[in-house]
Parts: C-alpha cells; sequence; structure tokens
C-alpha cells in the first residue's frame, strides 16, 4: 500500500549495520535486514524517530534476548551445633489413592548434627487404627508418606533424643511443612494432619530452642535429604516392617561416595541436555532469511 499524497515517514534504526533516521524504506532496509538483533521502527515525527535512533525508549523491533542465567542454588548447612533431621516419604506410583490401599507407601529420616549422623529410622505409612505406628493416615499417597516422615522425625525428638536445645525439621514437601504449622487446613488425613500439628506444637514448646521447619530442595544433591530419601525407599519395599532403634546402619563414607557420584551423573545429564537446546536454538530454521525483523516495511 502506498502511503497517502503528502505524508512523509522517517525510519529510525537504533542497532544495525548503520544507525540513525533514514528517508525510505529501501535506504533502512539495506542496513537492517540479515542483521543479528536489529531494532528499527518507522515515524511519522522526525523528533521521536531521532529519540529512537540515540535509545531513547520506544518499542522495537529486535531478537529475541537470552534469559537471565539465575544464580546456583547451594545445598542447605545446618548452623554449627543445631539437632537437623532430614525427613523424606512417597508413595509408589501415587495412582488412585482414595480406592488403592496395596500401593507401598513410606517414610524416612536421619537426623544429624554438624555432619554426623546421630539416628536413622524408616517405616511404612501405617493406615490400621490401633497398630504400631499409626499416626493417623487415611491412605498410602505421597502426602501421607510426607506428613507421616515429619510426625516421626517429631517423635524422635520427643521420645530418644530428650533434648531441650534448638532443632531443625528439614522437609522438601512444602505440602507437609504448611499442614504441620498449620498454615493450610487439612481437608483429608485430618487425623495424622492434627498429630503433626500436635507433635510440632508441644515438641517447639519443650525444647528451650524451639523446633523450625527449613526447607530442603528434593533431589538436588544434598547428602542427607539424599539419604532420607533412600531410607524413604527402603520403607516401601519392607511392606509393613519398620527399623527398630539403631538397626539402620550409619551414612559411611561409602555411602557418601554413591551419594556423590549420582549427584555428579544428574549434573553431567542436566548439562548435556543444556547443551542440546542450545544447539537447537542456534540452528537456523528452514527458509530463515536472518535474525532481522520480518517487517516487509511500510
Amino acid at each position: 500500500m502506498l502511503p497517502k499524497a503528502g505524508r512523509r515517514f522517517f525510519y529510525a534504526v537504533a542497532r544495525g549495520r548503520e544507525t540513525g533516521v533514514f528517508a525510505t524504506w529501501d535506504q533502512c532496509s539495506k542496513v537492517v535486514n540479515g542483521f543479528a538483533g536489529a531494532k528499527y521502527k518507522k515515524f511519522d515525527d522526525r523528533g521521536a524517530a531521532e529519540a529512537f535512533a540515540r535509545g531513547d525508549g520506544g518499542a522495537t523491533t529486535s531478537a529475541p534476548t537470552r534469559k537471565k542465567q539465575q544464580p546456583k542454588r547451594t545445598a542447605f548447612a545446618p548452623p554449627a551445633g543445631v539437632l537437623a533431621v532430614y525427613t523424606d516419604g512417597g508413595c509408589r506410583g501415587n495412582v488412585a489413592v482414595d480406592t488403592n490401599r496395596t500401593q507401598p507407601a513410606g517414610w524416612g529420616f536421619v537426623a544429624v548434627r554438624d555432619g554426623h549422623v546421630l539416628a536413622e529410622r524408616w517405616g511404612p505409612v501405617e493406615l490400621a487404627r490401633g497398630a504400631a505406628g499409626y499416626l493417623g493416615a487415611e491412605k498410602c499417597s505421597n502426602n501421607t508418606g510426607e506428613l507421616s516422615a515429619i510426625g516421626e522425625a517429631l517423635l524422635w525428638l520427643r521420645d530418644e533424643d530428650r533434648g531441650a536445645a534448638r532443632a531443625l525439621i528439614c522437609y522438601d514437601s512444602k505440602y507437609a511443612a504448611n499442614i504441620t504449622d498449620g498454615t493450610y487446613r487439612a481437608h483429608k488425613n485430618v487425623d495424622l494432619a492434627r498429630t503433626c500439628q500436635s507433635l510440632f506444637a508441644a515438641e517447639r514448646s519443650r525444647r528451650a530452642g524451639g523446633v523450625a521447619l527449613q526447607h530442603v530442595k528434593g533431589h538436588s544433591g544434598d547428602a542427607f535429604n539424599d539419604r532420607a530419601d533412600a531410607l524413604r525407599a527402603d520403607a516401601k519395599r519392607a511392606r509393613g516392617r519398620r527399623t527398630p532403634p539403631s538397626a539402620a546402619p550409619p551414612m559411611d563414607d561409602g555411602m557418601r561416595a554413591t551419594i556423590a557420584a549420582k549427584r555428579a551423573g544428574a549434573l553431567a545429564r542436566k548439562q548435556r541436555r543444556a547443551e542440546e537446546r542450545a544447539r537447537r536454538r542456534r540452528r537456523p530454521a528452514r527458509g530463515s532469511r536472518g535474525a532481522a525483523s520480518t517487517s516487509r516495511g511500510p
């Protein structure tokens, strides 16, 4: 379409082979077509065009920019001298949990202070009222596994550790933590939720230093979170058996090396996937005519 008679346009280029204001699209296209990251725009006011060319603002036509890289997350390190209990729970399959009561679910935790393992426990999610280990769960699911892990950790703090110093529950399920501290209201497994809330409130009050909930990202390479995850997996395989006090073997150098190797492998796979995505982005699309805008001019 031709411009209306007497109307004049200005073509501003903020980034291209040359920058400035051009009188025609033909002149402008020669400095932007095929130029990666070109920025240009058509104006009907010369002052606005000159401001754009100087980089003073305005909408742009440009190549997409890369997403800002986020800083790498580091593993949580408990303060010196503080007792930290890492918890994890889960359910194999975790499907049709309202009707399927045969799929195994379990919990596990590892208590540490200054990097030294003090205790490890694991067991199944118990559904039978009156049975040893019953905390109020109505079904086997990821959520009841996570809640049971926190509940069992609090029981261990109360009945076995019996200390008064500050303690941390290092969880990876925000749902379970929010139920335990009352942020969320339970609509299912209400008795289990009440058990965890009661234990948390009582133990936080009993200990002079209190008890705090600390989030630790799951499957992030944190050695003790990985250990709790391994104990939880043992609990699901055990199908009803619980570890008696002190029965679980402490985490030795071999276990640490295994966890470190798994972490290195996971990081290497993540790096390979990132490199493959970067290669795909660099490949020109079929029929591509460069990184310039698809605008055809006036």
